[in-house]
Parts: structure tokens; sequence; C-alpha cells
């Protein structure tokens, strides 16, 4: 076995239990989060009899391959790493088309050699739907949905060599001039992972010089409750960091849905400047707004999804 030498520090604030495998090739990858996977989906789907190693020319992955010691029961992570030298990622990764052969989000840095594999679980992909879903609702009742571009998961390299990649967001089609092409807010979900996690992927992609996104919307959705959290974040240029404009938590108590802390109206406003990158220029353009509706109906399509097994 390899002794560790990464810190926490290291691998963007996810915690020491998740596993660290040597890079081996693409089909190697594709084999080891395959495995990942199920044993993901048998964490959180406990009815489901997954077999994790099952035969058809699929190899176990041994500790030798492992950097990190294997996760114990009831800790399992999202998140998959691997070292990977920065030559080899740029010949594997950089020009994979989209239909590449495993499912999850990527993020690069060539400064740790550390690659990182997101595995969204259903309820996580719901959510950056369900959200796409609900901006694009608000914009065609202004007409303007045919003026913004939806990013997905589209891969993007920032000015210090890390490339990664969103679970989704959002520009206008027609930027100001020589505005970067870029979207300008962006969406980032988390389940199993640490809230720590999810707020460093929202700093990363508004920062004026990395993501270089107006806003990041980071979605906490609770593994084994319902609960979520919806976080806004900005850059503060006068202090040089990112700040949270917002926080709301939704939350179900039987048949009742509530909202903490506890809002007259609670809503999730996006500014119209900051998602077309311009000022709105008549009364039909105006700030992008979820009402509180509109969010109980987000967080109601999530739960449906996440704990469809419970309510079968």
């Amino acid at each position: 076995m390899v002794t560790a030498q990464y810190g926490p520090h290291d691998i963007e604030g996810l915690p020491p239990s998740v596993k660290v495998y040597h890079y081996k090739g693409m089909d190697d990858l594709c084999l080891v989060l395959s495995l990942e996977c199920n044993r993901l989906y048998s964490s959180f789907c406990a009815a489901q009899n997954t077999e994790a190693l099952t035969s058809g020319g699929r190899r176990e992955i041994g500790q030798d391959d492992l950097i990190t010691l294997p996760q114990t029961e009831g800790t399992q992570s999202d998140h998959v790493m691997f070292i990977i030298q920065p030559s080899t990622f740029t010949r594997d990764f950089l020009h994979l088309a989209e239909d590449r052969p495993f499912r999850g989000r990527i993020s690069y840095s060539p400064k740790t050699n550390i690659l990182v594999v997101k595995m969204p679980l259903p309820a996580h992909e719901q959510a950056s739907i369900a959200f796409d879903d609900t901006l694009k609702l608000a914009l065609q009742e202004m007409d303007l949905h045919k003026a913004i571009y939806s990013w997905g998961r589209t891969r993007l390299t920032s000015g210090d060599g890390i490339t990664k990649e969103a679970d989704g967001g959002w520009s206008p089609r027609r930027p100001p001039r020589g505005a970067s092409k870029r979207p300008s807010v962006v969406i980032e979900v988390a389940s199993s992972e640490t809230s720590g996690k999810l707020r460093r992927d929202a700093h990363y992609w508004v920062d004026p010089a990395r993501g270089q996104a107006n806003m990041a919307i980071a979605v906490k959705v609770y593994a084994k409750k319902t609960q979520i959290t919806i976080e806004q974040w900005e850059w503060n240029s006068q202090l040089s960091r990112p700040i949270s404009k917002s926080c709301l938590t939704i939350k179900k108590s039987g048949d009742k849905i509530h909202f903490h802390p506890d809002q007259p109206t609670p809503q999730l406003l996006i500014p119209f400047h900051l998602l077309f990158r311009r000022p709105a220029e008549n009364n039909r353009e105006c700030d992008i707004v979820f009402s509180t509706q509109e969010l109980v109906e987000f967080a109601t399509v999530v739960w449906g999804m996440q704990f469809e097994n419970e309510q079968a």
C-alpha cells in the first residue's frame, strides 16, 4: 500500500475517507467508478441488493490500487479521486468527447495531480434539472428563454490550470463586447459531500481569476432526511473574497413543508444584471424570482426522486 502524501487541503475539502486511486487508463477508471457507484447506490438505497463485485471480466479493486484506506460501511462518498499526471490528463480527458464512457463531474488540479470525480445520485441530477426548468419558466414569462445558453456540465479551465465541471450554468447568448464566453450563473449540487466542499466549489466559480461567474448557487440535498439548503454566493471586490448573499433551508416534517430560518416570504432571487451581464432595458426585464410555491415544488420533485422507494 502506498502512503498518502496529500492532506485535506489538497483534496478541496473532501474528508480523508474519500478513496484515492492511481490512474491506470480510461478503462481501469471506468471499472473503478462502476464499482464505487454500485457501493454508493447500495449505501443510499439499502432496499436494493446491489452486487458490487460481479464477474464478467471485472476485477476486484485490490489494496495496492488504493492510496487511502477503504471506507467503513456508512461512510460512502459520492467522490472518488485519482492521481494522474498533467500530460496524461490532457491526453485522456481534455479532448474527450461529451459521450465519454462514464457518468459524473470532473475536477482536476495540475498543481496536486489530483482528479476528482463526483458521481451524482438521481436526486442530485433531479435538483439540477428542476432548477433549470424553474429558471427557464421564469425567463419564458419575460420572453427571454431563448436569450440564454444552458451550459450543463460543460468543462472549463481557469487561468491557474484547474479544469472543472459544474452541475449546471447559464449565460446570455449575446454577452457584452469583450466578456468571456463562460457561464454567468452556476449551480453546484451536493448530496453526500460535505458542506465545506460545496462552498469551496461555489467560491471557485465566483472568483474572477478562476470561474469568473457572477453568482454561484449551492444546493445541499441531505442524504437521509427531507431537507435542502440553498445558498447564493457572489464575489465581493472590496473584500477580495466570496460572500454569501442569501441562505434558505427547506424542510419537510410529516406532510408539512416549512422554511428555516422563518422568513415572511421565502424566495430566491437572481438579479437580472448578474445573469445577463447588463442592466434591464425595459419593464418586461426584471430580476428572476423563485417564489415560495416554486421552491416548495422544487423540493418536492427532488424528494420524490430521492425517496421514491420509500413512497412506492
